[in-house]
């Protein structure tokens, strides 16, 4: 039984001779633990009767993410497992959880999952016309900044200037102004 107590899942008749001690022996069952008892003086009657109990196991499943401990909880065997929620981590996206038994097996379960920083694409629009692509991870700064191809009469420039602790795809364009002589 899941919750508590026990339930009746086997009766079996043995014989032995009488006044002597009985020669009962646990079954080996998936998932249970036979508790202790006693071996009992057989009654000419018939009316000798030994009782084995079994406890469910409690296994452990774990949950990491990127190798270290997320959480844990301790279930017993057969208990339906219902997953946790994604863990979220900003600028990261969750790889999802590894996989999950529906039921608790008779054994500890390690479910493992990991985080990746995100990456944005910022999309330089030229004087040209064409496209200058750069990729930057969550939170980095743009180093690499393309130069703004020249017009003959103008003074061209990126309509944005800062490109530090980028958190999302961006265009930027080419914006010139005629030189004034």
């Amino acid at each position: 039984n899941l919750t508590s107590g026990y339930t009746l899942i086997d009766t079996e008749d043995k014989t032995g001779t009488t006044d002597t001690l009985t020669n009962a022996v646990a079954k080996a069952l998936t998932g249970f633990t036979a508790k202790a008892f006693s071996q009992a003086n057989i009654a000419g009657n018939g009316s000798t009767v030994i009782e084995i109990y079994y406890d469910r196991n409690i296994n452990t499943l774990t949950y990491k993410v990127d190798g270290s401990l997320y959480d844990s909880f301790d279930i017993k065997y057969g208990a339906a497992i219902t997953p946790i929620t994604e863990p979220t981590k900003t600028g990261y996206t969750f790889s999802g959880w590894s996989t999950i038994p529906l039921t608790m097996p008779d054994n500890d379960v390690n479910v493992t999952g990991t985080f990746t920083i995100n990456s944005y694409t910022l999309t330089f629009i030229d004087t040209t016309g064409s496209s200058i692509l750069r990729n930057v991870d969550w939170g980095e700064d743009l180093t690499d900044i393309p130069t703004v191809t020249p017009k003959t009469g103008y003074t061209c420039t990126w309509d944005e200037d800062n490109f530090t602790n980028i958190t999302s795809d961006d265009t930027i364009n080419a914006v010139c102004n005629t030189i004034n002589y």
